[in-house]
């Protein structure tokens, strides 16, 4: 795909992409996933999907925060070249677009489905996207099998053969806190003792 003066166009949508889903994991290390060597069983289907796909080598981080790196991804630009802890609709004062806009204004269905509060619409994020569901609650986030369930339950009601398709979920469980659901809870633990969590409310291994 080409692009016109560093932006893509509408029309360069249309044309190449029919269908995107996009599947983003908070805080997760590339050197804990099986496809990257790391030798315990913690993520079985990414590996398939890696297997089957393209797996990148190289990937690089423009800011250690959660908040800060979605309104980089979003539209494309360095910390550097704003106040780092702007707002999402601050940081895009002038003629700044994000991503779903461009797929929305190719005709795009767009659905977004997000496990943490910092990447929602109460944060500026709404703008482009036909549906956008997240944790109501700065400090509340939305279980996995939730997003995925919201998610397919989307996918559902949509016509493949006639709609164009983004879709973004994001999921929080590789971030603290550390509660994840049985039996995944104590996968590891005759390899390590269980301690307790930060918040004293849970148990995580480390």
């Amino acid at each position: 795909m080409t692009n016109t003066g560093n932006k893509i166009t509408s029309d360069e949508l249309r044309k190449h992409i029919r269908h995107i889903i996009v599947i983003s994991l908070d805080a997760c290390a590339a050197g804990h996933l099986g496809c990257y060597g790391y030798h315990r069983q913690t993520s079985p289907n990414l590996d398939e999907l890696a297997h089957d796909g393209i797996r990148l080598s190289q990937f690089f981080c423009e800011y250690p925060n959660t908040a800060v790196n979605f309104r980089l991804m979003m539209i494309s630009r360095y910390p550097e070249m704003n106040e780092h802890w702007a707002t999402f609709p601050q940081m895009r004062k002038g003629n700044s677009r994000n991503l779903p806009e461009y797929f929305k204004d190719a005709g795009f269905a767009t659905a977004s489905f997000s496990g943490n509060s910092f990447y929602g619409p109460n944060h500026g994020y709404k703008d482009g996207w036909d549906t956008f569901e997240t944790a109501k609650e700065m400090a509340g986030h939305l279980r996995a099998n939730v997003i995925t369930d919201m998610s397919i339950h989307w996918l559902d009601q949509r016509n493949p053969e006639q709609e164009r398709i983004l879709l973004w979920a994001h999921y929080l469980e590789p971030h603290n806190p550390y509660h994840a659901p049985a039996p995944w809870d104590h996968m590891f633990a005759q390899e390590y003792p269980v301690c307790p969590s930060a918040d004293g409310k849970g148990e995580f291994l480390p």
